[in-house]
């Protein structure tokens, strides 16, 4: 103000006074609904609530994700079992521990519990690199049958038995696991596909070739054809069964 009457303006009209306005310090509600606390209205929008596009859905137990396998018996007698132990063969069975169907195979040097989870890898492993051969077959000659139950950390003694975790296959030393064949697959091939394959195994495994065990059959029925004192009678060792599709 001092500058313009200075510099020769004056002032054509006077200031307006400022205006002064009450403000009201309480509230009378004109409507008598309920009064509602702020914390409970966060509360409720804050709480999650299920989409009715996106259904709710119950996660599996750890224990089906970690042991899920799609070998499992179709239908049990019983769904529970006792925990048993791998059979050790003292009487000198031979069951189940010579090549019957394919040309290689996979032989367990120790007793072991497979379970259907790692059957399952070994059997997808071997189909997925056995593609480029038409026609190729796989045997696997043992199954998953026996249920294995567990229950959770820091559960207290009794209360009965767990629930069932997955299944299992008790398997004796020198059992053949699984045999393979098909055309064009040579020596050399059968064993870099099952070398991949053993890593998969939970115990020591080899690979075994048809050919050389006839060979080792021959010459131990020879022995005893020998020890006996008879004469050794021509041996017919490459006759297998007919293959189950």
């Amino acid at each position: 103000m001092f500058n313009l009457l200075r510099h020769g303006f004056a002032p054509t009209a006077r200031l307006a006074a400022p205006v002064r306005t009450t403000v009201a310090t309480h509230f009378t509600p004109t409507s008598t609904a309920p009064r509602v606390a702020f914390s409970t209205l966060l509360r409720s929008f804050m709480t999650p609530r299920p989409s009715l596009l996106r259904p709710t859905v119950t996660p599996p137990s750890a224990s089906s994700v970690r042991f899920n396998s799609t070998l499992q018996p179709r239908k049990v007698k019983y769904r529970k079992a006792h925990k048993g132990r791998v059979p050790v063969r003292i009487g000198g069975s031979q069951k189940g521990n010579t090549m019957v169907y394919g040309d290689y195979g996979l032989r367990v040097k120790h007793g072991v519990r497979m379970t259907g989870r790692q059957l399952s890898a070994i059997l997808f492993d071997l189909k997925r690199r056995l593609k480029p051969f038409k026609g190729f077959k796989i045997w696997l000659r043992v199954f998953p049958d026996i249920p294995v139950t567990s229950k959770g950390n820091e559960v207290r003694m009794g209360k009965g038995k767990g629930d069932l975790s997955y299944w299992a296959c008790r398997v004796p030393k020198d059992k053949i696991v699984l045999e393979i064949k098909g055309p064009g697959i040579r020596p050399e091939i059968a064993k870099e596909l099952l070398r991949v394959a053993i890593f998969k195994m939970p115990v020591k495994t080899v690979i075994v070739y048809r050919e050389e065990e006839e060979k080792v059959l021959k010459k131990k029925l020879e022995a005893a054809a020998a020890a006996a004192g008879d004469s050794v009678p021509p041996v017919d060792v490459s006759s297998a069964p007919t293959p189950v599709a």
